[in-house]
């Protein structure tokens, strides 16, 4: 059984399509699949399909749509050892593995092929962005386009099936087809004026097909509609292609048939971005430590200027740039093409281009102590202050919607002083936690709004999500706790010695910092759930993330008790 929603909504089984019915029992379905395997309750239901003219009998009305759709669809096979559509108080939820699921195959898809895109294979790449367009059939949920329930998911969707264009395009220019995708990108262009990706790829592509002033006419087109009718000069990434194209500049040339990619290109995807202590006297050392055979490499220090966020190339262990930010940026995050920091001491987060380096611009938010990044949306958690006096509140979790550019609050705990609340991201969904209160809720992705709660009991420290799991450290008790996000139930407690606290999963492992008493990361293995390795580090282990091949772990400096520190690739 298949449920499309990148095309007009159906469901299929054994390629033909299932009658669902009228449209409010068809819309009825829509919204429990936009919620696959997620809990919907009857009052939100009644909410998205009749708003404020909810008639008194909508509760009983949409009893008759459930038992309908039961009958159109379990005797299809599809209810297996269960219901399709169970009933589980305050409402329904749709059972049906993920891949049953379109947009869901789609978006996991798109995740692979940017991985692979970044590892250096674009061929790779564009297959599977090709595999992963043609599940499309039209637009998302096309027969639900005047809907308000649909409203975000098609927003969401649609923005992502342009991400994936973009993505292949890049895959094809690394691939030396820059031919091939002008004519593509002009009625591209000519249809997302303000999309300045796309300007740039254009631009790139008549430069390496040998129409310089056609390149440069792009830019000038695109600048003179800015300016018209916003009243903004482009994006530094225009302005540096354009610099790069009247300079003939080498590194923009035809990379080699078969290459990974052009040199600088592929020296800019593995920049790392690692955010700095803001004690004006700190001194960071970032231990960059490699695996090989499960036997660690020696580490690396890398010393990072106060209240800046440092680039540093993992080719060479060196920093290559500096931007100054706001006051104590602790948490940093890779998403949606850029970087963020977030600013504890001064309440703010920054912006970054990884290509530019340049901060863009800065949001306020309310002391953010951990940022996680998912479709379009920048989770920030809320906490205690570093610097000054502690604020009155704390225990909140804050989305920033960059394409609406709106922050929105939900409280996960009640007001107190001494709060610490953690976030993570990603395919498992979006999970926040709280040290104080030592709980774990998962939240909505579009409202933000609390979904469900872990029924135990966690001193929350750290979180991370991946390899289908969300992984939460408690450093009071020295373990990581292992969740399964279909259930929201705790499946494993890892024992980790030295108070673990910071995680990242990546290269087949879970990794966790801890200080005390031996300062040091530990690996762990997901497959059997045990701590198979402990790499020492020195001046207390902090943060650590998974990129370029690489275990990155920040430290502070002895005797200094700033804030932690994360260094993301």
């Amino acid at each position: 059984m298949e449920f499309r929603m990148l095309g007009p909504f159906e469901v299929v089984v054994d390629g033909a399509s299932v009658p669902l019915g009228g449209a409010k029992q068809r819309a009825l379905l829509a919204i429990l699949a936009i919620h696959a395997n997620e809990v919907v309750s009857v009052d939100r239901l009644i909410d998205e399909l009749w708003g404020e003219r909810a008639p008194d009998s909508a509760s009983s009305t949409i009893q008759a749509y459930i038992s309908r759709l039961r009958k159109a669809l379990e005797p299809a096979g599809a209810n297996g050892a269960g219901r399709l559509i169970d009933s589980k108080p305050p409402g329904y939820v749709l059972r049906t593995p993920p891949e049953s699921v379109d947009s869901i195959r789609f978006t996991e898809l798109l995740e692979t092929a940017g991985e692979t895109l970044e590892a250096g294979r674009p061929a790779e790449a564009s297959r599977l962005l090709g595999e992963a367009l043609a599940l499309w059939r039209g637009p998302a949920l096309s027969d639900f386009s005047f809907e308000p329930f649909a409203q975000t998911e098609i927003g969401r969707l649609e923005e992502l099936r342009l991400t994936a264009v973009e993505d292949r395009i890049d895959a094809e220019l690394a691939c030396a087809r820059h031919a091939r995708v002008v004519a593509e990108l002009e009625a591209l262009v000519a249809q997302h004026a303000f999309r300045e990706r796309l300007r740039v790829q254009l631009m790139l592509a008549l430069y390496r097909s040998g129409r310089q002033a056609d390149a440069l006419e792009v830019y000038r087109a695109g600048r003179r509609r800015l300016v018209d009718e916003l009243g903004i000069e482009p994006g530094p990434r225009l302005h540096e292609l354009q610099r790069a194209i009247l300079a003939q500049d080498p590194a923009l040339d035809v990379p080699l048939r078969g290459a990974r990619a052009a040199p600088r290109t592929r020296r800019q995807r593995r920049l790392t971005v690692a955010a700095a202590l803001a004690a004006a006297s700190a001194v960071v050392a970032a231990a960059i430590v490699g695996f090989d055979g499960g036997k660690p490499a020696a580490p690396v220090r890398v010393n990072v200027t106060p209240h800046s966020v440092a680039v540093v190339d993992p080719a060479t262990n060196a920093v290559v740039a500096v931007r100054r930010v706001g006051g104590w940026p602790i948490p940093i995050e890779r998403g949606g093409g850029f970087v963020w920091a977030a600013n504890t001491g001064d309440d703010t987060v920054s912006r970054i281009d990884p290509d530019t380096k340049l901060v863009l611009d800065t949001f306020f938010a309310t002391t953010p102590l951990d940022l996680a990044w998912r479709d379009g949306v920048i989770w920030i958690a809320n906490g205690n202050s570093f610097d000054g006096p502690d604020p009155p509140g704390g225990g909140t979790v804050e989305r920033y919607d960059v394409a609406t550019r709106k922050l929105k609050q939900t409280r996960i705990a009640p007001p107190a002083a001494d709060l610490l609340t953690y976030v993570a991201a990603g395919l498992e969904g979006v999970w926040a936690g709280c040290q104080s209160v030592a709980r774990v809720f998962r939240l909505d992705p579009r409202s933000g709004k609390i979904a469900a709660e872990v029924p135990e009991t966690i001193q929350v420290a750290g979180m991370a999500v991946g390899a289908g799991s969300v992984w939460v450290s408690d450093a009071i008790n020295d373990v990581v706790v292992r969740i399964d996000p279909r259930t929201n139930l705790p499946v494993a407690r890892i024992p980790v010695a030295n108070g673990p606290r910071d995680l990242a999963v990546g290269e087949n492992a879970v990794w966790v910092t801890g200080e005390f008493p031996r300062s040091g990361v530990w690996r762990i293995d997901p497959r059997t759930n045990r701590a198979v390795a402990h790499v020492a580090v020195p001046s207390r282990a902090n943060r650590v993330a998974v990129g370029a091949g690489s275990v990155w772990v920040t430290s502070k400096t002895p005797g200094h008790a700033g804030p932690r520190l994360r260094v993301a690739d």
